[in-house]
């Protein structure tokens, strides 16, 4: 049996620009600084826990608190919740992605797994949001750990508990940020991009697709 894993933000859901957004305006105010860098790819970790312990270093010189970590993510759930239910198109699915399960799982040797950089909380609302069905997928965050091999790692863990399989002949993650291609190489995993933009940059160094509204292309990058 193989593994496919999903990034979410941008890969499954077009919310890079509102989640960008919500989580510098609730950093900045909660650490009461201005024109904080939103270019995340720069920072040392791609993911939710690891960025804000660059940023507290930064500005704090130390790590943040438990509490604090809770305080902000807490804050930006609940700005990602009004801003959804405001406005839906800021939280929609990728073209296909609503189905893009079930086409890989009509393969007879794929399962489905998710890991993203993001908290928990707010990866479901977004992929409830988005209609996403996902009750039925492994999956793991930023709780597990603050570097996206690490997160991937453990949503290996859990579909092979989940689906009952001892071990995975290929993994393959999908995503739509070059930070997440460098993680999935460190493990000497294939990967898929997703996006425009990783459309303009692959120049035929790694599979890659805008959407996935034509399922069985997709699936032909396997």
């Amino acid at each position: 049996m193989n593994l496919i894993i999903f990034d979410i933000d941008g890969t499954l859901t077009q919310t890079n620009a509102i989640d960008s957004k919500i989580f510098t305006e609730v950093i900045e105010k909660e650490l009461s600084i201005e024109d904080l860098d939103d270019n995340w790819p720069d920072y040392q970790y791609s993911t939710d826990n690891g960025i804000l312990a660059e940023i507290f270093i930064k500005y704090q010189q130390r790590s943040p608190t438990t509490q604090e970590l809770l305080r902000i993510e807490n804050q930006f759930v609940a700005a990602l919740e009004k801003e959804f239910n405001a406005n839906a198109s800021t939280c929609l699915p990728i073209a296909g992605a609503e189905n893009i399960f079930d086409h890989i799982r009509s393969q007879d040797n794929w399962h489905v797994a998710l890991a993203t950089g993001g908290w928990q909380r707010s990866a479901l609302l977004k992929l409830n949001c988005a209609h996403i069905i996902h009750h039925d997928v492994p999956k793991a965050f930023t709780e597990d750990g603050i570097e996206r091999h690490v997160i991937i790692q453990a949503a290996i863990a859990r579909a092979q508990s989940h689906y009952q399989v001892s071990q995975y002949d290929k993994h393959v993650y999908v995503s739509d940020r070059l930070w997440d291609k460098r993680a999935a190489e460190s493990l000497g995993f294939a990967f898929i991009g997703v996006g425009e933009e990783l459309v303009a940059l692959a120049d035929g160094n790694f599979p890659v697709v805008v959407d996935y509204s034509d399922p069985d292309y997709f699936i032909n990058k396997l």
